[in-house]
């Protein structure tokens, strides 16, 4: 009975620090309006030059892919900026908008 008690305590505790690792930090709304990126959270609204963009991860074996951006300065969203990309149907085939986004970035203009 203890021993069912603790491994229910334990998978609780391990479900929230998941969660808190790869959830609760998501941006709710990405917008790309030329070389700006929109970026809407929680009533928050911050608009980001792409040449403000230092680095970026793109984590495609997760679905939906995940990415990460971290910006030149601290935003009032953080300094690094995580959002999910569109869900995939196709396994770890990589998002074309997502591989566009990551191209103009690079380039820092519109393709």
């Amino acid at each position: 009975m203890i021993v069912g008690s603790m491994m229910t305590f334990l998978m609780a505790v391990i479900g929230v620090l998941v969660y808190k690792y790869l959830l609760s930090n998501l941006i709710d709304e990405v917008f790309l309006d030329g070389d700006v990126l929109i970026f809407k959270n929680s009533g928050e609204q911050i608009r980001l030059n792409l040449t403000d963009i230092i680095d970026y991860k793109y984590q495609r074996h997760m679905n939906p892919h995940k990415v990460t951006l971290t910006t030149r300065q601290h935003t009032k969203l953080g300094k690094q900026l995580m959002f999910l990309a569109p869900i995939n149907y196709v396994p770890f085939k990589k998002n074309e908008d997502i591989m566009k986004l990551l191209r103009q970035i690079n380039n820092g203009t519109t393709d």
